[in-house]
């Protein structure tokens, strides 16, 4: 099965629960990218961006 697990919390997100969303995330940047910019590095820029900004963020689910 595998997953993740949450240091804090010690809750356990399943690789089943992960997968999909991992996979949204990279359709979004061939969807919205040309394709000059859907290279490893601009999407790891891109991400460090966003894991910095997620802990200022509000997010309700």
């Amino acid at each position: 099965m595998g997953g993740i697990q949450m240091a804090g919390s010690g809750t356990i997100v399943p690789n089943e629960y992960i997968k999909p969303y991992i996979d949204k995330i990279f359709q979004v940047f061939k969807k919205h990218f040309p394709e000059e910019m859907q290279t490893t590095e601009i999407i790891m820029v891109i991400l460090d961006l966003a894991k910095e900004q997620v802990r200022y963020k509000q997010i309700v689910l």
